[in-house]
């Protein structure tokens, strides 16, 4: 079976980022027939009128982004055995930014969706700014559980181990930011963001059922 940090033939965003939302329920999955018009939905039975992708295209282009960088050449004269790998560093920096865009637009979506006031949305984001904060502090605020309760909740419900892909990108975070404050890459071989590679599907269903479970229960309220 090929992993996915060894496609390079198309967009890995084709393959990990194709699932479709229901305009009607709000119900998230990777039923591709609600493409089509007057496809009935498996959760509402809403016949739709053309499904959209559920993650908009900053969420592709930051996965293509950390594929193309994982897959770039290092110029000949680099040493490869033994020094940092400038497309090692820039793939774990940018599968970290992938991992605050989702937690936030699904802490965004979810607070929409519970009629909370634009302003509000944007003060709470402005007073936890940091990946920490939103992880620690809001989104236990907004869910009412913390994050690793949730997903240990949604891994037992979907027998997929959604904990260790967090520890995963956690690990990633430690290394990233010890590369922005203390300049050291040393830390960031191939295996970290080879790892992180192909993990992304994992990533992405772990946030298409934190929606399903938390956000689409009040979608159209």
């Amino acid at each position: 079976m090929t992993s996915l940090s060894e496609i390079n033939s198309q967009s890995l965003s084709t393959v990990v980022c194709d699932f479709v939302i229901c305009r009607s329920c709000g119900i998230i999955d990777r039923d591709h027939g609600r493409m089509r018009r007057g496809h009935p939905c498996s959760n509402c039975s809403v016949e739709g009128e053309c499904a959209r992708l559920a993650f908009d295209s900053n969420i592709s282009l930051l996965v293509d982004m950390a594929q193309e960088t994982f897959h770039s050449r290092p110029p000949d004269w680099k040493e490869k055995r033994y020094r940092p790998q400038g497309r090692d560093v820039g793939t774990v920096l940018i599968i970290c930014s992938l991992r605050e865009a989702l937690l936030t637009n699904f802490l965004v979506e979810n607070l929409f969706a519970k009629k909370v006031e634009r302003p509000l949305i944007l003060r709470l984001l402005d007073d936890n700014r940091l990946t920490s904060q939103k992880l620690d502090k809001l989104f236990p605020s907004v869910i009412g559980l913390k994050w690793k309760m949730a997903i240990k909740n949604l891994s037992n419900k979907h027998s997929v181990d959604y904990l260790e892909v967090s520890s995963l990108m956690e690990e990633a975070a430690k290394a990233r930011n010890k590369f922005l404050h203390e300049g050291s890459p040393w830390q960031i071989g191939r295996d970290l963001p080879e790892r992180c590679i192909n993990s992304l599907f994992v990533w992405m269903s772990l946030f298409v059922d934190l929606h399903n479970e938390y956000t689409q229960p009040f979608w159209g309220q």
